[in-house]
């Protein structure tokens, strides 16, 4: 079996601990791969910053590829479906570690799922606009820790933003002005 010389920790070891090179005579690497894990996570956690900044440049431009939107529609899916347990438990540590931003980005899919046709971006415009209140009572959302989004279910027009008793109060009276109109005189009637 052939071995080779590791250039940081000194020892001989089989060509299979050594990753491949296009630059070496005999196309491997000059250390072994532990050797090479272990200078990379020192590298990467005495330059964090750095790093950070050139991984969100090399995955942006990465993203815009057709390989990539190929892959992830694939394999993606495949590899949730084989690390589901672990990915569900990472998912509950970064929401118990983060409340705040799990709550964001929660928020923000919830959103595009929806599809109310508004960006968070909108949605925040919009919350500034109604001082952070609730579009009819004027109340701050105390059940969710935001304003749910109120749209006409014929056109899907956003009309603003509600607090859940309103929507909902909203929503079982079907969207109709006769019905709501109708609400507003039963409890005008019986109050005088």
């Amino acid at each position: 079996m052939k071995t080779k010389l590791c250039s940081k920790c000194k020892r001989n070891l089989p060509l299979s601990h050594f990753n491949m090179s296009r630059v070496t005579k005999d196309g491997l690497r000059t250390r072994c791969r532990k050797c090479r894990t272990a200078d990379q996570r020192d590298y990467r956690s005495r330059n964090r910053d750095k790093v950070r900044k050139s991984d969100k440049i090399r995955m942006r431009k990465y993203r815009l590829t057709t390989h990539w939107k190929k892959w992830s529609k694939t394999h993606g899916k495949q590899y949730y479906k084989k690390n589901k347990k672990r990915q569900l438990q990472k998912q509950a540590m970064f929401r118990k570690n983060h409340p705040a931003k799990a709550r964001r980005i929660n928020f923000r899919a919830n959103l595009k799922r929806k599809g109310y046709g508004i960006t968070f971006d909108n949605y925040m415009l919009m919350l500034k606009k109604q001082n952070g209140r609730c579009a009819i009572c004027g109340r701050k959302e105390k059940i969710r820790h935001y304003l749910s989004v109120d749209h006409d279910h014929q056109t899907g027009k956003v009309r603003g933003l509600l607090c859940t008793p309103c929507n909902a109060g909203i929503a079982f009276l079907g969207d109709s002005f006769d019905r709501i109109e109708s609400a507003f005189n039963y409890m005008k009637s019986t109050n005088e």
